[in-house]
């Protein structure tokens, strides 16, 4: 081995290796290429891609859903954000060839997906020249593209149109887009990659202002209107000044109609409604929901028998809860009157669209409907009964006159309140009769000259009324109900020596007068039949009405509620241990809109 010579003057170098060297060029590189594909291809944070499945994609070629997308986009670019553009070809390639949105996302630039799933239901309704409803409901995600999960929240909303594409045009681009863009906002500004922004981007800031605009209007107007029911929730159990405890069923912005009572509950044709803040005004608006009529149980319990459009006045129930009868209003192209059995199922039985039906009634086991038909909106009313298949079994004209109610004895005798057109003075009784007059009573339904009571067996072959009692002179009978045994009736009596309530038995014909200081109405039987609850406004009152209960033998009228809202309509529950009602109040939030609420007391007799 020999050494290097150390007095030697020439230096010695020791060669260096250059693979460092290399190494960190490369590695400088890389980082540089990475950095320069972040440039080119990270996603802007304002960019929004919004692809929600409406009866398919937009870029699959499903118009709803392309409606729907512009109205998102034309709404998010007014708010500050990018939307991506529905409709342009490289867009459309990116979705069509990507497995999932995420990628399609990536490759668009977009930070955000606005998606999800709305199902719509078509319902092609048999009216002359056709027409189409549609409800849809499922729900708006909002996802960053960077997190595993999105933020959902349901929507639903409805429509209709002569055209069934029509009726998912109004819905995708109206109401639907309506709730979507105030479904997607708060998630989109409160992504912690958006609140870092706000928080020190001043473009990013000024740019957003109107999203944070109208989100904070949104977030500040539910509250308050939300708060606003609370305290007129407390208002009212606070102002009343009855001798028992009230209890409010559902919530105080509902507008609900009760319908009757029975061993299923209590029943209800109710229209909900979900405030809104409009994104157009800042204001605090309602978007109504189709109607139902359903069941509920003291405990909150709902079953939906019916859903549409519009209910036509109040629908009816048999008096062993099993049977329901309403009229649906179809857009007011027609009206149709509709029995749901005991299986659930609603059946038309009648569907016309100029005929206009209401108060409908089923008999006591549900085997007939009874209902007032008229042929236009000022016509008169004619009485109609048809049974479970539609069949007519009575169709009478009021004959110039007037009916002033009807209801059922038992499941095929109806009771009729008739009153005949009154009689002309005695100067023109020798005139020539006007074109319109009445026909002689020989040629009547209802031969009559004062109102009388009339009992119709509607399985007989042909019908015919039956006299029962005719009022006396100066007496007037309305708001009939029988009791559960159809053995007695109950009216409201307008008498010379006094008004107040009235009870006919049915075995004698004997009517006894129940003379009340106040104005009384909508008289109903407990289930034993030994009280009558009604609505009773007191002398002095005013405006306002409460719920009063009275023997029906005679005795002191009882009130049980004392408040300064509207009282009405009050039904025993199939226990006769308590007392249902409707409570009318305005809505706070909504001063031209009435809230009405289901309310019940308890009784002990």
């Amino acid at each position: 081995m020999s050494l290097p010579d150390l007095d030697d003057d020439a230096p010695a170098f020791r060669t260096r290796s250059t693979w460092p060297i290399v190494a960190v060029m490369v590695v400088l590189a890389g980082v540089g290429g990475y950095f320069a594909w972040r440039f080119t291809t990270a996603p802007e944070p304002r960019r929004v891609l919004v692809a929600i499945d409406f009866d398919g994609h937009w870029f699959a070629g499903s118009r709803p859903a392309a409606l729907l997308a512009d109205e998102l986009n034309a709404r998010l670019e007014t708010l500050g954000f990018q939307p991506v553009r529905a409709g342009d070809p490289e867009v459309t390639e990116a979705l069509q060839t990507s497995s999932t949105l995420p990628e399609a996302a990536r490759k668009l630039k977009a930070a955000f997906i606005v998606t999800g799933t709305l199902t719509p239901t078509v319902i092609e309704h048999p009216v002359g020249g056709g027409y189409f409803e549609v409800r849809a409901a499922g729900a708006v995600e909002v996802q960053h593209i960077e997190d595993e999960a999105p933020v959902s929240v349901p929507i639903r909303g409805w429509s209709g149109a002569r055209e069934r594409d029509r009726a998912l045009d109004i819905l995708a681009s109206e109401s639907i887009a309506l709730q979507a863009i105030g479904a997607a906002l708060p998630p989109l500004l409160e992504h912690p990659t958006i609140a870092a922004l706000l928080e020190g981007d001043a473009r990013t800031i000024v740019d957003l202002q109107p999203a944070a605009k109208f989100v904070a209007a949104r977030t500040r107007q539910l509250s308050q209107a939300k708060d606003a029911y609370a305290a007129y929730a407390g208002r009212r159990q606070d102002a009343e000044k009855g001798p028992v405890e009230i209890t409010y069923h559902g919530t105080t912005a509902a507008e609900d109609g009760l319908l009757g009572t029975g061993p299923r509950g209590y029943l209800v044709k109710t229209e909900n409604t979900q405030p809104y803040v409009s994104p157009r005004t800042l204001k605090l608006r309602l978007l109504e929901d189709l109607e139902t009529v359903e069941w509920r149980t003291p405990e909150g319990e709902r079953t939906v028998l019916w859903s549409g459009y519009n209910v036509f006045s109040y629908p009816g129930v048999s008096k062993d809860g099993s049977v329901v009868a309403l009229v649906e209003d179809l857009f007011g192209w027609a009206k149709a009157l509709t029995r749901i059995g005991p299986d659930g199922e609603p059946r038309r039985l009648i569907l016309d669209e100029a005929q206009r039906f209401s108060s409908p009634e089923p008999s006591a086991e549900g085997t007939f409907v009874a209902a007032y038909a008229r042929t236009c909106r000022r016509c008169p009313d004619a009485l109609l009964v048809v049974d479970a298949e539609g069949k007519t079994r009575l169709r009478a004209e009021n004959e110039g006159g007037r009916f002033d109610g009807f209801t059922w004895l038992d499941d095929r005798r109806l009771a009729v309140l008739h009153t005949p057109v009154a009689p002309p003075p005695e100067a023109e009784q020798g005139a020539e009769a006007p074109e319109e007059a009445a026909a002689p009573p020989d040629a009547r339904v209802f031969p009559a000259v004062r109102q009388t009571l009339w009992i119709i067996d509607v399985s007989a072959e042909p019908p015919r009324p039956v006299a029962l009692r005719p009022s006396d002179e100066g007496e007037h009978l309305s708001w009939m109900s029988a009791d559960r045994r159809g053995e007695r009736l109950a009216f409201r009596l307008k008498h010379p020596e006094g008004s107040g309530l009235a009870v006919l038995t049915l075995a004698d014909g004997a009517l006894t007068r129940l003379i009340i200081p106040g104005k009384v109405s909508s008289p109903r039987f407990s289930p034993a039949g030994a009280w009558l609850t009604f609505n009773f406004r007191p002398t002095g009152k005013g405006a306002d009405e409460e719920i009063a209960v009275m023997p029906t033998a005679g005795g002191p009228v009882k009130v049980l509620t004392d408040n300064d809202t509207r009282d009405r309509y009050p039904t025993f529950d199939h226990t006769g241990k308590r007392i249902y009602f409707e409570s009318l109040g305005k809505d706070p939030n909504h001063p031209k809109r009435h809230v009405a609420l289901i309310a019940s007391i308890p009784f002990e007799p």
